[in-house]
């Protein structure tokens, strides 16, 4: 039986990763994190003799070399950006499989990349950035594309409508999300050409329907790595972008390009503070987060794929579990650092999140609505 730890585990997502392991797969789940009274309330609440719970420490590096041990994978599920070397390093040292659930900051990525060659030499893999996004687009788009010969355009939109309130995060993980969020700029494929952005640009925004009861919505085109890198498994695609809405065009047009230029001018908790604020006061009913993934060819013939769920965070824990099924099934090839959204076997990932709960939906037609 293996053995899988989630760092983060007494938080939300961590929670939702372990419920679906332990219903989907015979694993033993070890909930890692600092509070045991909080660790032992979420193993409570799972009701399964297979959850063990372990109090650890991201700055004492000893003490998690201890509780990593006996562990097959770990995944890590709780912001870390200012300990996330040790914790890769401690995973590195007891020969310890890792999976994250964090976004793509630059600063991650370069952390996990500089300790593959390590990981690769001990027989052990990085999956990284496997949620909503990154992850899921990535994903969609290789889940569709190979139905169309050959693909030559993509664009993946995301709703996030989500009740910020329900969470309450603490101040790490809003001044983390806050950061990352403000660290990302807009960019994409056009013609061929990977190309970055201004934030004022035409080509950055796109006007995207996602269904009832939301309709049509102003979606911002944001960089996402996966995109970036797209082409290393769709070579054929000349066109192809992630957009995104949080609904409410307050909190689209205001608080996020307030909390961006804060960032900027290095007030990161003040930016932290100003996003919670508004994305907590703007946001409304109904709640939903919706992917939509389309893949177009020349002659306008389109595939798309649609993954949507009520709960944000239970969407992307489930990716983050269904990639972790994969790990544990040993279905992704290669060791050391791979992103997520790139390494997946896709149709099984979208299999997967059908049988979690995730709302999934398939269309063919004709292509409706602007080039990437």
């Amino acid at each position: 039986m293996k053995r899988i730890g989630i760092l983060g585990g007494s938080g939300e997502t961590g929670h939702i990763i372990a419920e679906l392991l332990l219903a989907r797969d015979d694993v033993e789940v070890v909930l890692l994190g600092r509070n045991e009274d909080s660790l032992s309330a979420v193993a409570e609440t799972l009701k399964n003799s297979r959850v063990l719970t372990r109090v650890v420490n991201a700055t004492q590096p000893e003490p998690l070399r201890e509780a990593l041990l006996d562990l097959d994978l770990l995944i890590v599920a709780a912001p870390m950006l200012n300990h996330l070397s040790t914790v890769a390093q401690a995973a590195l040292e007891t020969k310890t499989n890792w999976l994250d659930v964090l976004m793509d900051s630059p600063e991650k990525i370069e952390t996990l990349k500089a300790l593959s060659p390590e990981f690769e030499k001990e027989g052990l893999q990085i999956i990284s950035g496997s949620g909503i996004h990154p992850g899921l687009p990535g994903a969609m788009i290789r889940a569709i594309a190979g139905t169309l010969e050959p693909p030559k355009g993509a664009q993946v939109g995301i709703l996030m409508s989500i009740d910020w309130r329900k969470y309450n995060p603490r101040t790490e993980t809003a001044d983390e999300f806050a950061y990352e969020i403000c660290q990302m700029r807009s960019g994409g494929w056009f013609d061929g050409e990977y190309k970055t952005l201004s934030w004022l640009s035409p080509k950055g925004l796109r006007r995207i329907d996602y269904g009832t009861p939301f309709g049509i919505l102003d979606s911002v085109v944001m960089e996402l790595e996966e995109i970036r890198r797209i082409r290393e498994v769709v070579p054929t695609l000349d066109h192809a972008a992630m957009a995104m809405s949080g609904r409410h065009p307050v909190a689209d047009y205001f608080v996020t390009p307030i909390a961006l230029l804060l960032s900027k001018l290095g007030r990161l908790k003040a930016a932290a503070r100003f996003f919670w604020w508004g994305w907590t006061t703007f946001q409304t009913p109904p709640y939903r987060t919706v992917l939509i993934a389309d893949v177009w060819d020349d002659s306008d013939k389109m595939e798309r794929l649609t993954i949507s769920h009520e709960d944000g965070y239970w969407l992307t824990a489930a990716v983050g579990a269904a990639t972790a099924h994969q790990i544990i099934d040993s279905r992704i090839e290669g060791l050391g650092y791979h992103h997520a959204a790139l390494a997946v076997e896709p149709s099984q990932l979208v299999e997967d999140l059908t049988t979690f709960g995730a709302t999934v939906k398939r269309f063919s037609g004709k292509q409706e609505y602007g080039s990437a």
